[in-house]
């Protein structure tokens, strides 16, 4: 059964969800560069991937499809998230 979720944005935004509770099964990894531990995690969920914050693993978790995810990787070596 899969845990209840609310969207963080308006539908026309996007479609990532914050899941309350994910099971304790899931593998969460972070970055080999993680070295202050202060860092996002990543897992994967069933046909999602989900983020958390590495100093809060029982908090919220940010679930996005495998495409949404991919398009945000992209970005990221795009340098589309650069601090001007």
């Amino acid at each position: 059964m899969r845990p209840p979720e609310r969207p963080l944005l308006p539908p026309s935004e996007g479609n990532c969800f914050v899941v309350s509770h994910v099971q304790t099964s899931v593998s969460w990894r972070r970055s080999t560069r993680c070295e202050s531990g202060a860092c996002v995690e990543v897992a994967q969920l069933g046909p999602d991937v989900g983020l958390r914050d590495s100093k809060d693993p029982q908090g919220p978790v940010l679930r996005f499809s495998r495409q949404e995810f991919a398009a945000f990787i992209a970005g990221l070596r795009a340098g589309d998230f650069v601090a001007d």
